[in-house]
């Protein structure tokens, strides 16, 4: 995505989401990780919810297109400044979802959630000890920090070989922490055409660097998504 306000382009985001290390890649409902490689969709889904929030008539628009328009599809996407493919895709699963469930509102993957389907490999629970405190032999305060030494020995195992596992399987690694108000600053720039100094003018988020350090959230978290 390239963040567009105004009629410019700029060249080179209270969901229960996971915070895992890694994240499964493809949207939930048909597997499309071949046509959005690359961020995790998490993230995209996110700046959809923000900009929705921020915007009611990015929905509202979204309800007048009928859901075996492409014309009328894009034209949506355009005028919301929404025309990556993932973009798209989301609105149509969403065009779809409200078909199917009449009085439904928001966002398709807000009402079914990120993941659906098996899980792509088997995870076998940790298993511990046994642990047998002899009194006489040792002190409490020895033995509690022989089980935890012991304990935090075999979590470090345990963890790396699910990691190769996940790895495996085609998991990917989650990227770094984002911060939310990113995801505001996003949708108001890409949505309502808001500058970056009004948006820093009006932040809820306490930062240090005014406009330019907006400007440059904005642009990255855009690039990423």
């Amino acid at each position: 995505m390239k963040p567009v306000a105004g009629g410019r382009t700029i060249s080179s985001p209270g969901l229960a989401w996971p915070v895992g290390d890694f994240y499964v890649p493809g949207f939930s409902s048909d597997g499309r990780t071949a046509l959005v490689p690359g961020a995790a969709d998490t993230h995209r889904r996110l700046f959809l919810v923000h900009a929705g929030q921020h915007e009611p008539g990015l929905l509202s628009t979204l309800r007048k297109v009928a859901i075996d328009d492409e014309g009328a599809l894009s034209a949506w996407a355009e005028r919301w400044h929404l025309t990556d493919r993932w973009c798209v895709l989301l609105a149509h699963d969403t065009l779809s979802w409200w078909a199917n469930n009449p009085g439904t509102e928001g966002w398709e993957f807000e009402g079914t959630g990120i993941f659906a389907g098996f899980f792509p490999f088997r995870i076998e629970p940790l298993e511990l000890g046994p642990f047998y405190h002899d009194p006489t032999w040792r002190r409490r305060s020895d033995f509690i920090k022989y089980v935890a030494q012991q304990a935090a020995k075999a979590a470090e195992d345990y963890c790396g070989q699910i990691e190769a596992s996940a790895l495996a399987a085609g998991l990917k690694r989650a990227p770094r922490r984002r911060e939310a108000e990113h995801f505001n600053w996003l949708a108001r720039y890409q949505i309502k055409g808001e500058s970056f100094a009004s948006i820093a003018q009006h932040s809820s988020y306490k930062f240090n660097g005014g406009r330019q350090t907006i400007r440059k959230a904005i642009i990255e978290l855009a690039e990423y998504i």
